[in-house]
């Protein structure tokens, strides 16, 4: 049996094929995560990240900051397979080393006259 996958033509995801490409299991990965995590501990899973590289959970700014920076590749590659069904102002980005998020819930309402 086959090899489950992100894509339907059974490629695998930028994600999964950087992390292959260091030898690393999904128990390597989540304790390197865990040693750039503050206290030591970032709540990541091995199942979290199986889910992240198969397209099957979005992953958070957060935890593709932490990614992007272990793999040293722009979220743009890193995430794309989880990105493309997102409607384009829906999906999150890291800008110049800050965060943004373009939805709109993410940022404080300003209410005019009360700024």
């Amino acid at each position: 049996m086959s090899r489950r996958t992100s894509r339907l033509d059974g490629e695998l995801s930028p994600l999964r094929q950087a992390r292959l490409a260091r030898n690393w299991t999904l128990e390597e990965l989540v304790e390197e995560i865990d040693l750039r995590s503050p206290g030591g501990h970032s709540g990541v899973t091995p199942s979290m990240v199986s889910g992240w590289e198969l397209g099957r959970h979005t992953t958070s700014i957060g935890h593709r900051r932490t990614l992007c920076e272990i793999y040293e590749q722009p979220p743009d590659v890193l995430f794309a397979h989880q990105d493309h069904a997102l409607p384009v102002r829906a999906a999150p980005t890291i800008l110049a080393g800050f965060l943004s998020c373009s939805v709109r819930c993410w940022r404080p309402s300003v209410v005019p006259g009360n700024a």
